[in-house]
């Protein structure tokens, strides 16, 4: 458990095409401080061996942190903003500021892309939730770090974190060296810290947004003619369903038309290794019209590699005079993804129209607010 100055200037930007900008008042007003949570794997198999545990330990310890602020009258409350799961051999036995001298450098190899991420996600504070070492590290020989902008980093010891650990080391980050009950002049000098803080990174330079996963996802390519947009799979599809470009009216181009029949007409696609973070929402979603009383069906899977799946059910029933309505199922990712699955269906009478299917990506941080 440990926190401390990162020292030099991070030289890493990090640029994601296609990425919006998540804008709040600027500078922050230091009511809200933003962290990103790293996952090491021995921190993981110590919470019980999956990512969704190991949230669950961290989430538990930064309320407890938020709580100890509101009853002290500290004026600022932790936010998460990312997790994200890496693989760091912990030191043990040796230097307790080995460790921390890692997470901070940004040229010695180990975990050099946190400070790109850092940025990306404007993180006031990372935090590394590490496993535990043999030779216990309590901090209490060590002074508060230097405060300046360049503060911000700690490393927490899952075995400890539902200890006063994440309170002691945020409070040493804003520059206090204390565990509630604070005094009068500690109280103050968190508020009087804790603006400095909250513009390490300010929220307004947040380059994280929605990133579409769906390949064809508008229908239009069909390169082997078989009238079945590629990267999709068709099932129960009769004489007269078929991929076509002769779309009607508020259409995007070429659609599925299914002519409804006994049996449900679907679309299936999958994404094997999608690029979704842990507790990022995954949503899939389809623009739909008809010319008659039909339902549509979207159900999302998300496969993991060490937790049970996820699973998302939507369906909305239109009249012909809806027009076009769009119908969405969603899930929040608890594990390292493995593979993204959706399956549109369509049942009822008449023709419906599908177009615009959508496979996103919601990364955690616009999910819980600017």
């Amino acid at each position: 458990m440990r926190v401390r100055a990162l020292r030099g200037l991070l030289a890493v930007i990090v640029m994601i095409a296609g990425f919006t900008s998540v804008v709040r008042a600027s500078p922050d007003d230091g009511s809200q401080i933003d962290v990103l949570v790293l996952i090491g794997h021995n921190a993981r198999a110590i919470a019980g061996g999956t990512d969704q545990l190991a949230v669950g330990f961290i989430e538990a310890a930064f309320d407890s942190v938020n709580q100890a602020y509101a009853t002290a009258g500290v004026n600022t409350q932790v936010r998460i903003v990312g997790y994200q799961p890496v693989f760091f051999l912990e030191q043990v036995n040796g230097d307790p500021n080995t460790d921390l001298n890692a997470l901070t450098g940004t040229i010695d190899g180990v975990l050099d892309e946190v400070h790109a991420l850092r940025s990306a996600y404007a993180a006031d504070i990372v935090v590394l939730v590490a496993g535990a070492w043999f030779a216990i590290y309590d901090g209490n020989g060590h002074s508060v770090p230097p405060f300046d902008d360049d503060l911000g980093f700690m490393i927490l010891e899952m075995r400890y974190i539902e200890t006063q650990a994440a309170i002691r080391w945020t409070t040493r980050a804003l520059g206090v060296d204390a565990l509630p009950p604070f005094t009068t002049p500690q109280i103050d000098a968190l508020n009087a810290n804790r603006i400095t803080v909250a513009n390490y990174r300010e929220s307004d330079s947040r380059t994280i947004g929605a990133v579409e996963l769906a390949i064809n996802g508008g229908f239009e390519m069909d390169a082997d003619a078989d009238s079945v947009p590629d990267f999709w799979n068709a099932v129960g599809w009769q004489p007269g369903d078929k991929q076509t470009c002769d779309a009607p009216a508020g259409s995007n181009g070429c659609v599925v038309k299914l002519k409804q029949g006994v049996t449900d007409k679907k679309l299936k696609s999958k994404i094997v290794s999608p690029p979704v973070s842990l507790m990022d929402t995954v949503t899939g979603s389809v623009r739909v019209l008809t010319n008659g009383d039909t339902c549509v069906l979207v159900k999302l899977v998300v496969k993991y590699a060490d937790v049970a799946k996820s699973t998302a059910t939507t369906t909305d029933c239109f009249a012909a005079a809806d027009g076009w309505q769009t119908v969405s199922a969603a899930a929040q990712a608890v594990g390292t993804v493995n593979k993204v699955k959706v399956t549109i269906s369509a049942s009822g009478q008449g023709k419906a129209w599908l177009d615009d299917a959508s496979i996103l990506k919601t990364p955690f941080v616009l999910v819980g607010g600017p």
